[in-house]
């Protein structure tokens, strides 16, 4: 069988990499690749790395001018960022995305599940028993800033490459992308979990939002208030996993996508953190992917009107929604997918 080309990473990806086909999937690349693996998890594991030493970088800047707030975000939301995807691509079989879910599983889920438990059975009699545990386990991420969001970032990564796994065909990325950003308009304009907690009436949905997001590095200053910490959520990294893990089944130059979902997350936080508003972060993140690939996008004449049909009815439901079920704004808590939260 003739082996396909290892692709390189993201950083130095050539742009004539891969031909434009059009109408045509690319070859899928071969996930017995050990040198490949091997590759994109040590960048990962560096990238990560380098976001943990910023924290202390970070936290000892003894300004908190908005000049130096905006450098901090930049250089931080790129290692997020950058995490995700090497992370994503360095799952190159099943075997390695089904060990890399159930391990970040068994590591983040006790951290998700027992505040909302011990928020909604809060009289049940065990958890004095498993207290000290907890406080070992919650201990841990306390130790090392950024410590549980990388872990939060681990788990959100390992299961977009799992629902990657069921894009059969790169054209299906398409129809998921719009699907998500409906989703996630939903979620912060109409009666989803962000309004719900946006609301400040329900506790449950507060904690879950708060469980589920992940804060990038905030300047301590001297004197003043420190800066409102900025946060992203954990859909916002799924389903960058899900995209990016499909540019590298089907061998998808990426880099050109990165560089263009990069600027525009920053440009879309510093709405967020200027103008202090709820904005769905998983509507730019389609926007950009769709957008810079549009041209791999070929439907037959059937599964173009299919696809017009269906999002005009997805539309018509989430109008219906919206409308239906607002979303109840309070102006002492706001939890959008990218966010910025009121309270330090």
């Amino acid at each position: 069988m003739e082996q396909t080309p290892l692709e390189p990473p993201i950083a130095s990806l050539p742009p004539t990499h891969t031909p434009e086909v059009s109408g045509e999937n690319p070859r899928v690349l071969d996930p017995s690749s050990p040198s490949f693996i091997g590759r994109e998890g040590l960048l990962a594991l560096a990238t990560g790395t380098g976001y943990l030493l910023f924290w202390p970088l970070v936290r000892a800047i003894p300004s908190g001018a908005l000049a130096i707030v905006a450098a901090t975000t930049l250089i931080s939301l790129f290692l997020v960022l950058l995490f995700t995807v090497r992370l994503a691509r360095s799952m190159r079989s099943p075997r390695a995305v089904g060990l890399n879910l159930a391990l970040s599983l068994l590591v983040v889920l006790p951290s998700v599940l027992i505040p909302l438990l011990v928020r909604v059975y809060p009289a049940w009699s065990g958890w004095g028993a498993l207290f000290p545990y907890w406080q070992k386990y919650s201990g841990l991420f306390r130790a090392v800033n950024g410590l549980h969001a990388l872990a939060l970032i681990w788990m959100a990564t390992s299961l977009g490459v799992a629902v990657s796994q069921l894009a059969r065909e790169f054209k299906l990325v398409l129809p998921m992308g719009v699907a998500l950003a409906m989703v996630d308009i939903y979620a912060v304009f109409g009666g989803g979990l962000v309004s719900t907690a946006v609301s400040g009436k329900n506790e449950v949905a507060q904690t879950a939002m708060r469980a589920l997001t992940v804060q990038l590095p905030t300047i301590q200053p001297k004197s003043g208030a420190a800066p409102f910490p900025l946060l992203i959520g954990f859909a916002d990294f799924l389903f960058i996993a899900v995209f990016f893990a499909c540019f590298s089944r089907f061998h998808i130059p990426a880099r050109r996508t990165f560089q263009v979902l990069f600027v525009t997350l920053f440009l879309y936080m510093g709405i967020v953190f200027l103008q202090d508003i709820a904005l769905p972060a998983l509507v730019p993140i389609g926007v950009v992917v769709l957008g810079m690939n549009w041209r791999r996008f070929r439907y037959e004449r059937s599964e173009a009107f299919a696809l017009l049909y269906a999002g005009l009815l997805l539309s018509g439901v989430l109008a219906y929604f919206i409308v239906r079920f607002p979303a109840r704004t309070n102006q002492t808590f706001k939890t959008p997918t990218t966010m910025r939260r009121h309270s330090p």
